[in-house]
């Protein structure tokens, strides 16, 4: 029920709402519950609290692809697109470091925030360009063999 409300507050950007309910959260359950986490990612990224959302997202003791996904679609939102594919490198170094009990396997979602990111950066304009050390080709064979 309480991520029926959060849900809620997350589409109508109920502020107000939305963080009474995370501090009720934080005062009276164990919100280390990795999709709870989650929606509190979702919901202050689409407030513009990216802030609160990343030091959500650091303090989380099990992290999995949802939870990545959660902070790159905040990014989006935020249009912070570069931030995504810093975070997609990131996922990427957690295969030996694993965090949770499913790993990191990029999804169709990790594909499209990644696809939206580099739309924004202007990749998209030529299968050849790249943004720093950002190669088009590169990110995208990485992605297909891991999602397999």
């Amino acid at each position: 029920m309480i991520f029926s409300f959060l849900l809620a507050c997350t589409i109508l950007r109920d502020e107000k709402r939305g963080i009474a309910i995370h501090n009720e959260l934080s005062t009276s359950l164990d919100i280390q519950h990795v999709h709870l986490q989650n929606a509190l990612i979702d919901f202050y990224g689409k407030i513009n609290r990216i802030e609160i959302a990343e030091k959500i997202f650091d303090q989380m003791n099990l992290r999995e692809t949802s939870t990545f996904n959660s902070l790159m679609k905040a990014y989006l939102v935020n249009n912070m697109p570069l931030k995504v594919l810093e975070l997609f490198e990131q996922m990427k170094q957690n295969v030996l470091n694993t965090i949770g009990p499913l790993g990191f396997k990029p999804d169709l979602i990790t594909f499209m925030a990644v696809c939206d990111a580099c739309e924004k950066l202007g990749l998209l304009d030529s299968p050849e360009s790249s943004y720093g050390e950002f190669n088009w080709k590169k990110i995208f064979s990485k992605i297909s063999t891991r999602i397999k």
